[in-house]
């Protein structure tokens, strides 16, 4: 019978979750945003060809001149939940992906709180509010993000068990692979929150039992081992990206640049006070496309409800005595000092923490007060249905009639006054944030004066009923859908791209880059026009390449080069590392006034042919030696001669010994560029590169994708070396005559990763074969 009950609630938190998602599941529409169509439909696409060919794809050639897209953590290749794009294809894996994160949020929260001793009802709601609140809505965007988000309540739960049940053993394992799951998921900074969360609890536990303190922090430490180890195939490729990335760099005040500001905690009871919370912006946004002091909104966004939030205040209150309320408390504040990030904690935090400094978006900290909210809403709902104490009926009905007359106050004054600091719209739209909120505080009060006026189970009916209208109404219009055609359509320019090229990359001025000029009244035809455009990576599916392009993990050496070049020309085709680095095709919004471009397409946009640009792979004569400092501005001289020299680094070395000016120095034979020497690439794919090479004298092969550890070239069938040259390309040194040249990407970071990994999940499939025949 107590099993009946706890489905009807699952299967109603089921209901509710296909009711919300109808017009994705019943109708050809898919939920529409930014972030998907720029980057996660790219590289899940991309990902999904080559598991569907039975390959990996470490290394992804398309987009800024080549990046590893094994180290790329957003890419989720080893998440289970992206078979489902690997079965069904992006559109329908996306439907899939989204309900069955949504289900298992709320599913894994509701698990959590009935374990904590809170009544079914109030896990009901709790698992409500954490599918549908506004934090979790807003990750829909990024799939990353909502992969990693549902995972801490099972982590916690299992965590839990592991310090209290004597099956430790079972869920010290189960712990430890749901916490690679939430790493797989590819939003690590969300783990990085999560080890916070357990190591405060584990903290708590040893403080209030400090008998069992050290076998508390065991526990806690093997968990971490057994998650770190399983994930190790994909984390010390992350690990090696982040190395080699801008992100190894982030400095105090950019981090502190994406923290909270205090100001923002007041979007609890006002979510939409500063700007519509939607995932796309224009006409129906008044605050228009940047809001105050922020610049993401999704950070921002992490309403719970009205009446959720005084349950909240509630357990607060009046729940001292509660075994969980010291570590909700706890969690609650840490995670509040943390996302606001001014601070001398956050600074300590920042500093002593290694892997603090690769993250930006510290306002999702918000994320772990949100958990401890929702918990709290269980434990004081439970209060305001069970218990009968006149204090707190008292204390909470003078603050709601406080909070109505100061809202009533604001409104009166508002209309009076105008706000003279808004603009119109702005004052329209404050105003009837603060009316909504009035609304919703005014039928809370009802709820709280029909308190022992009515039966139990009619106010239970009343109160559930009251959160779901409200966080519907609230979430029901974030996240826009649009027809799944949009994804299956290709875009406007490929065509004309695929007709005209042959290993070129196209480019965008920066002024398109930077900007992504939407064309359109409305969102639809906006994105249209971008996708049209190729912007981002949205070219990634069809093998377009790339100069620039979005990465996650991008190779600062070659981000410094592209930085370089856009300070020394605003068009920056106009430079000559812009004809080395292959970028053919121009696309700008604007008309561009060069002599070595050609136009040869007048749409939305107009795209320009850069008739000097090089071929993917094409030999010189002379190598340039230069201290590694002074290259980036010797590229950027008049001096350098790229038809007729490669640029290495001081410290390079040949088998035959260092290079110098003197040995690297040979008279220019320009029989090199008339075809007396020819390069032809017979295979080109994700993972290898073979050339073939006809010389009749000694030359520089360069390859103008990106240099990076990993890559190794057998020149004829013997290994030799590559050189990091022209600051951020590759060179290999060939002997006249007929090569056979093949670049080969084997990491050895995802090699030792890979054994690790296999080898811990056959111990855990042991153990877990024998485990099972004891049970049973």
């Amino acid at each position: 019978m107590m099993m009946k009950k706890e489905g009807c609630f699952i299967v109603a938190l089921n209901v509710l979750i296909i009711f919300f998602s109808a017009k994705i599941l019943f109708m050809k529409r898919i939920f529409f945003l930014g972030d998907t169509m720029y980057s996660f439909q790219s590289w899940w696409s991309f990902n999904t060809e080559g598991i569907r060919k039975g390959i990996i794809y470490l290394w992804n050639p398309y987009l800024c001149n080549g990046q590893a897209f094994i180290a790329n953590i957003q890419t989720a290749l080893f998440y289970p939940a992206t078979l489902l794009f690997y079965i069904f294809g992006f559109t329908l894996g996306c439907k899939m992906f989204v309900f069955f994160h949504l289900f298992f949020t709320g599913l894994f929260m509701y698990l959590l709180a009935r374990k904590l001793k809170i009544t079914k009802e109030s896990s009901f709601i709790c698992a409500f509010i954490f599918s549908f609140g506004g934090y979790f809505l807003v990750q829909i965007e990024f799939f990353s993000a909502m992969g990693s988000y549902i995972w801490f309540p099972l982590i916690f739960l299992f965590l839990k068990e592991s310090l209290e049940n004597k099956q430790k053993i079972f869920f010290i394992v189960v712990s430890g692979i749901t916490l690679s799951f939430q790493f797989f998921s590819g939003y690590t900074q969300i783990l990085l929150y999560t080890v916070v969360a357990l190591f405060l609890y584990v903290l708590l536990k040893s403080v209030q039992k400090t008998s069992a303190g050290k076998k508390y922090f065991l526990i806690f430490f093997i968990i971490g081992i057994i998650g770190l180890t399983i994930s190790l195939v994909h984390f010390l490729p992350v690990l090696e990206g982040v190395f080699y990335s801008s992100r190894a760099k982030v400095s105090f005040s950019d981090a502190v640049n994406w923290t909270l500001p205090p100001l923002f905690l007041i979007k609890f009871i006002l979510p939409s006070l500063f700007g519509k919370t939607c995932a796309v912006f224009f006409s129906e946004n008044p605050f228009g496309n940047v809001f105050w002091a922020i610049r993401q909104y999704w950070l921002t966004t992490f309403y719970i409800g009205v009446l959720p939030l005084f349950f909240s205040l509630t357990a607060l209150i009046f729940k001292h005595e509660n075994k969980l309320w010291s570590y909700l408390f706890s969690l609650l504040i840490v995670s509040l000092i943390f996302a606001s990030g001014k601070n001398p904690f956050f600074y300590l935090f920042f500093f002593c923490n290694p892997l603090a400094r690769i993250f930006t978006h510290y306002a999702s900290f918000i994320y772990l007060s949100v958990f401890s909210l929702i918990l709290l809403c269980g434990i004081g709902m439970d209060y305001f249905l069970y218990e009968k104490n006149r204090l707190f009926f008292l204390f909470i009905k003078i603050c709601f009639i406080t909070a109505l007359c100061f809202v009533f106050v604001f409104i009166i004054f508002g209309m009076k006054e105008k706000f003279l600091l808004f603009t119109p719209v702005q004052q329209e739209w404050l105003l009837r944030n603060v009316f909504v909120f009035f609304i919703f505080l005014t039928s809370s009060l009802i709820l709280f004066f029909l308190k022992g006026k009515i039966s139990i189970p009619l106010l239970k009916v009343l109160v559930i009923t009251f959160i779901i209208v409200d966080l519907f109404m609230f979430g029901i219009n974030i996240n826009p859908t649009i027809g799944d055609w949009f994804f299956k359509e290709k875009p406007a320019n490929l065509k004309f791209i695929r007709e005209r090229n042959d290993f070129s990359r196209i480019f965008f001025t920066p002024q398109a880059q930077t900007n992504r000029i939407m064309v359109g009244d409305v969102y639809q035809k906006a994105y249209k026009s971008l996708r049209d455009a190729l912007q981002a990576n949205i070219g990634l599916p069809y093998h377009v390449f790339y100069v620039y392009g979005y990465d996650f993990i991008p190779i600062a050496y070659y981000k410094s080069l592209l930085y370089k070049m856009k300070g020394k020309s605003p068009i920056v085709a106009d430079t000559k590392m812009m004809d080395v680095l292959g970028g053919r095709y121009v696309f700008s919004y604007q008309d561009l006034n060069s002599q070595k471009l050609k136009l040869v397409r007048n749409d939305k946009v107009k795209i320009y042919e850069n008739e000097d640009c090089f071929p993917r792979a094409f030999l010189v004569s002379e190598a340039k030696i230069l201290h590694r400092k002074k290259i980036l501005d010797y590229l950027m001289s008049p001096e350098f001669k790229p038809r007729r020299e490669v640029v290495l680094a001081k410290n390079a070395i040949t088998q035959k010994g260092e290079i110098t000016d003197n040995k690297s120095e040979r008279k220019y034979n320009p029989e090199c560029l008339n075809g007396a020497d020819n390069v032809r690439i017979t295979d080109y794919q994700s993972n290898k590169v073979k050339i073939q090479a006809n010389l009749r004298q000694n030359s520089w092969l360069i390859l103008t994708d990106t240099y990076y550890p990993g890559w190794q070239v057998y020149i004829n069938g013997k290994r030799d070396k590559i050189y990091r040259a022209n600051y951020a390309l590759r060179a290999v040194y060939l002997n006249k005559g007929t090569n056979k040249i093949n670049f080969i990407y084997k990491p050895v970071t995802f090699k030792i990763g890979l054994y690790f990994t296999l080898f811990i999940l056959f111990v855990l499939a042991g153990w877990g074969t024998k485990f099972c025949f004891k049970l049973y």
